[in-house]
């Protein structure tokens, strides 16, 4: 994906968040995060802090942070 559309691009974002999920899916949490770390940096990068895909990123954190016991 990066190759194809560049670092800072939205289907990057999307591709990254995906990542996590399936990694979230497979019971590993702390890869889920690094994953959905850099799928956020893209999404406030392209689109600023109100957005959809953001708060779905902030979600995703939110929710791997609160399976390892840790809230941040």
């Amino acid at each position: 994906w990066k190759k194809v559309y560049g670092e800072n691009h939205p289907n990057v974002a999307t591709a990254m968040n995906n990542l996590g999920a399936a990694w979230d899916d497979l019971g590993d949490p702390h890869k889920a995060i690094a994953y959905y770390e850099q799928a956020l940096k893209i999404d406030r990068n392209v689109y600023g802090e109100a957005h959809p895909a953001v708060a779905r990123e902030l979600n995703n954190l939110g929710e791997a942070w609160r399976v390892l016991g840790e809230p941040k």
